[in-house]
């Protein structure tokens, strides 16, 4: 499949974030594992709804992204029912012969007819790019609830694959399920002036409505129902019925009546049911957990920090600066709701949602040609110049936008010890205030027609070439560079291949020197592993492509992370999400230097 490429930042984002986000994180219960197995102020209390609506997303900003190109397919789709499903390049189910996989929710191009096997009961149906996937992990009525109900699948006509949220507040709890009243009260304090208790069914169950009392004959006689104690069941039921279908919002239809065949209870919360009372602990009041505190001392956190108090619903806190990608929004206790793509839930009025950058690069052809040069720091312009021969000095003449690309003529000159570079248009730039592309030599491991990837550190640029040509420049931010060991999170200078490509992939966790913020960011766009835990990826939580950003990894715009990632090997086959390199199905080559 090819796809046509298509928030100014705090210091401690930039800290936590912009440079820490290269390693995958595990997923969640419940999620599916990709198969390389890198996996709000006080408020009164909201009355609780009878039912529930679900609430539609805000649609994404205008963009100037393409749409895809490729022949629309007009024989059947599979919709994939499992969590993750294998691609294989034969039959035979072996580690071997997989090459890719397939997410829950994905519609996959097949053949019609399936080949017969022992092992894949419904046979095996082969994808209409080559490869085969097993019938047994979906199905080809693409009404069945399972696919029309289920996880959102990720868009590659936008700018970004998902919606991305920012959490705004420190101790920002994301829940695995739906959280009852109480728990909202336990584990988010500021939302209440006061307590207001909640009764749980099995309080209202050993409560003695039917008051018992004592016959003259010594039997037992069952009381009429006082209206308090109706009052509270009416209640209770309402409660209850409100929070199974806050339940099936979450979790879909499908998945909520699978569970309720499996004789699950919607209508109850898991964990605590209220916060434990003064005077609980022996020991005395404990230590106030680091998000009650105004200024919390984050540079110690770690993940495992996150998730102490990660029973029953809660999964863990939330870092101020971390992101989710957003799967649905619902209504539930008065509120909106986000449901993430790792299936957790949190309250919107903690986040912001995130667009991502309409930056691009540059589409190399006849008209434009290297080299390629774009205005690049803090400042909203540069200076051009005109020279002026007689006076033999450069007088200033228009101003050149940051990150506009500009064709450079290749003639320069030096004035007064300052270097200048000369436009296609006759016009003057400081060397100095340019990102201008500088590839290096073709590896003698190219084939004449392969793609491969240019990366130079020094003027923080990419190339992607196919053979000895150059097709497409751009911007990069590459790790930041230090003298000191443990803040030196330099990209490696090396020649290798593209190992492992996800459409997203979420990466967390703990920073990799003393002092660093832990992470977390869902779906990171755009994924490519080229050698260990570094790769090239889209990031849209920094703007600052052609300065030094990351933890080692390359990131660039989302845009030109999604033409880059399509227009190298290994392919990823319409409908799936992943794909990795194999001996028959090489990864591109990327090389690093400066």
């Amino acid at each position: 499949m090819r796809v046509p490429y298509r928030f100014a930042v705090s210091p401690l984002l930039l800290a936590c974030l912009a440079v820490a986000a290269c390693e995958p994180s595990p997923p969640p219960p419940s999620a599916g594992t990709d198969p390389s197995g890198t996996t709000l102020g006080q408020q009164p209390s909201p009355p609780e709804p009878a039912a529930i609506e679900t609430v539609e997303l805000p649609a994404p900003p205008a963009t100037t992204a393409e749409p895809a190109t490729e022949k629309p397919w007009d024989g059947p789709f599979l919709g994939v029912t499992q969590s993750s499903a294998g691609i294989y390049a034969d039959t035979k189910r072996s580690k071997a012969a997989k090459f890719g996989y397939a997410q829950e929710g994905a519609k996959v191009p097949v053949e019609a007819t399936p080949i017969a096997a022992e092992n894949c009961k419904l046979g095996w149906y082969r994808l209409a790019s080559g490869g085969f996937i097993c019938g047994d992990d979906g199905t080809l009525n693409l009404d069945d609830p399972r696919i029309k109900l289920g996880p959102k699948q990720p868009d590659l006509d936008g700018t970004l694959p998902y919606r991305y949220a920012r959490n705004a507040h420190n101790g920002t709890p994301l829940y695995r399920s739906v959280p009852s009243r109480a728990q909202i009260e336990e584990y988010e304090p500021w939302r209440f002036e006061k307590k207001i208790p909640e009764k749980s069914a099995a309080t209202v169950a050993s409560t003695k409505s039917p008051v018992a009392t004592s016959g003259t004959d010594g039997t037992q006689e069952r009381a009429k129902e006082s209206p308090a104690n109706e009052r509270a069941k009416e209640e209770e039921a309402r409660r209850l019925a409100a929070l199974a279908a806050a339940q099936r919002a979450m979790l879909g239809e499908a998945a909520a009546k699978k569970l309720a065949q499996e004789g699950a209870d919607l209508s109850v919360a898991t964990g605590r049911t209220s916060a434990p009372k003064a005077g609980d602990n022996d020991a005395g009041a404990p230590e106030k957990p680091w998000w009650q505190h105004e200024k919390p001392k984050l540079n110690d956190l770690r993940i495992e920090d996150l998730e102490e108090q990660g029973d029953g619903p809660l999964a863990r806190r939330m870092v101020k600066g971390f992101y989710i990608a957003v799967d649905k929004m619902f209504e539930w206790q008065g509120s909106q709701w986000y449901r993430s793509t790792k299936g957790y839930v949190a309250q919107t009025d903690r986040f912001h949602l995130t667009e991502g950058s309409s930056f691009r690069g540059v589409e190399l052809n006849e008209t434009w040609k290297l080299p390629v040069a774009w205005p690049y720091g803090h400042e909203e312009s540069k200076t051009s110049y005109a020279y002026d021969e007689e006076a033999k000095r450069f007088r200033p003449k228009g101003k050149v936008k940051r990150q506009e690309a500009v064709h450079l003529s290749g003639e320069e000159r030096e004035l007064n010890g300052t270097r200048y570079v000369a436009t296609v248009d006759g016009l003057w730039l400081r060397a100095k205030d340019l990102r201008i592309t500088q590839p290096g030599p073709v590896p003698k491991e190219v084939a004449e027609n392969e793609r491969w990837i240019d990366v130079n550190l020094a003027t923080q640029t990419l190339v992607l070439f196919e053979g000895s040509r150059p097709i497409f420049a751009t911007l990069i931010s590459s790790g930041k560079e230090s003298s000191v060991k443990d803040q030196d999170h330099r990209t490696p200078m090396g020649q290798w291949r593209i190992m492992t490509k996800h459409i997203t992939a979420t990466m967390d966790g703990d920073g990799s020197a003393a002092g660093d913020l832990p992470y977390s960011i869902e779906a990171v766009p755009y994924v490519m592993y080229f050698h260990k835990s570094y790769a090239t990826h889209g990031a849209f939580w920094h703007r600052n492509y052609g300065s030094q950003m990351s933890h080692g990894c390359v990131n660039l715009a989302p845009l030109d992370a999604k033409h880059v990632f399509f227009n190298t090997e290994p392919a990823v086959p319409q409908g799936t999400h992943g794909a990795w390199s194999t001996e028959t199905r090489p990864g591109s080559w990327v090389v690093v230097h400066r």
